[in-house]
């Protein structure tokens, strides 16, 4: 269901080229679309109240704004004298949404969009769906206390700290997401990517070039594997479905390390677990036969506290 127009604010901007876009909000969603070809040379933002985007400790401070304006009213008390807290009596939560749109900021200059939720916290309590449409190759920057964020297309630098989910279809250059609760999703990593997670999962699809993981809580799975990737777990599984190229370093406190190898490449490997079976279904040989045609060699580090560690070969 889409916001009243009182509830929704749209600008757009010209451009000459990739955009720096800075967003910062406190609860609700952030969805960056960056275009090759269509709008290049506009970014564009929307930002909307999104009542069904607000996590349920949002939900409980804005009961604590209601429940102090409905106090302003009955005993006269004035709230709204206090810096910060922007409580005003007797307004509906309708006319609050509607003024933390209006208060939004939304600025432009040379190059950059920033895009920032008010600071009053009563209007904090207010969820905001921010749409960006921007040239491909845009700097993302999303600071969200409790927010999904999603990024489609080829990004430049991308920096996401939220305790929200993150969903970004690629990267190309160097990227950093610190996520404290939701799943990170990341389809093709072609620049360097360090992904810091508590207690979701991280999905990385195709990996060609450096990536470091840590999590806490979360299980960590690679799909296609051509360049070095660390791993540290607290808790949770690590798999990696085919991997052809790199040094793979992984370990877990608390769950199984899995490895495919790709046909046709040779793996060195070093499994150790401590309270658990360390296996390899590769064939072992102290030296490369010379008439050995394999592709490549990935090495392979694994470390569990408390689980399996095993190689295969991929597909098995």
């Amino acid at each position: 269901m889409s916001a009243p127009e009182e509830m929704r604010r749209s600008e757009r901007f010209p451009t000459t080229g990739p955009a720096e876009l800075v967003v910062e909000i406190d609860a609700g969603r952030v969805d960056v679309r960056l275009d090759a070809t269509a709008g290049a040379d506009t970014v564009s933002v929307e930002v909307a109240a999104d009542a069904e985007g607000a996590p349920g400790w949002v939900r409980g401070l804005a009961g604590l704004v209601d429940a102090a304006s409905g106090l302003e009213a009955r005993f006269g008390v004035d709230l709204g004298s206090l810096a910060g807290l922007g409580v005003r009596r007797d307004e509906s939560p309708e006319e609050r949404a509607a003024r933390a749109v209006a208060e939004t900021t939304i600025a432009w200059e040379a190059g950059a969009l920033r895009v920032r939720s008010p600071q009053e916290v009563a209007l904090r309590t207010v969820p905001l769906a921010v749409v960006v449409h921007a040239p491909e190759g845009s700097a993302v920057t999303v600071r969200a206390g409790a927010a999904p964020v999603d990024v489609a297309g080829r990004p430049g630098t991308v920096e996401v700290a939220t305790t929200g989910s993150v969903s970004l279809d690629r990267t190309a250059e160097r990227s950093r997401i610190r996520c404290g609760a939701g799943d990170v999703t990341v389809g093709r990593v072609e620049g360097p990517l360090r992904v810091k997670g508590g207690a979701g999962d991280v999905f990385l699809d195709g990996v060609t070039a450096g990536v470091e993981v840590v999590t806490g809580s979360g299980s960590v799975t690679a799909g296609r594997v051509a360049a070095d990737l660390a791993v540290r777990c607290g808790s949770g599984n690590v798999t990696v479905r085919d991997a052809s190229a790199g040094d793979l370093d992984l370990s877990t406190g608390a769950g199984t390390i899995q490895v495919g190898v790709h046909a046709g490449v040779d793996a060195s490997v070093d499994l150790r677990s401590a309270a658990g079976r360390s296996t390899s279904d590769l064939p072992v040989s102290a030296t490369r036969s010379e008439h050995d045609r394999s592709s490549g060699t990935v090495r392979i580090r694994g470390r569990a506290a408390a689980g399996d560690t095993r190689v295969v070969r991929a597909g098995a």
